[in-house]
């Protein structure tokens, strides 16, 4: 048994092919903000809620950089988030029950442009 207590994601480090244009993803497609940058290493971390997505230059696009990562979201609005992707012509596949850290509940799969994998997962059924 580990000697610590997982709480929730804290960050997750893309390694991205544009970093510009995955910035920009983030903060229009996503809603997170910039809360730092680290110049030297071209780094930017962005809010994500309780947890941070960190970009680092030197992926490439559509490889393996990670399979997915998974952000809590709420309201879970399948319609409202499907039209939100769809005007900024990003493709989300249809939402499915999936289990998750609080359980099963609606979740929605999408891709950033250096093909990273994003779950959004809404509130568990109670």
């Amino acid at each position: 048994m580990a000697p610590f207590a997982i709480l929730g994601l804290d960050h997750i480090v893309l390694r991205v092919a544009d970093p510009a244009r995955s910035e920009r993803f983030y903060l229009e497609a996503l809603g997170c903000r910039v809360v730092k940058r680290q110049e030297k290493l071209g780094l930017v971390h962005l809010d994500a809620g309780s947890a941070l997505i960190d970009l680092l230059p030197g992926g490439e696009p559509a490889g393996n950089n990670v399979d997915h990562f998974c952000l809590w979201v709420e309201p879970f609005d399948e319609d409202a988030i499907r039209a939100h992707f769809a005007q900024l012509g990003i493709a989300v596949e249809p939402a499915k029950q999936r289990f998750g850290a609080e359980g099963t509940g609606p979740s929605i799969y999408l891709r950033d442009p250096d093909g990273n994998g994003i779950e959004l997962k809404g509130p568990a059924a109670a």
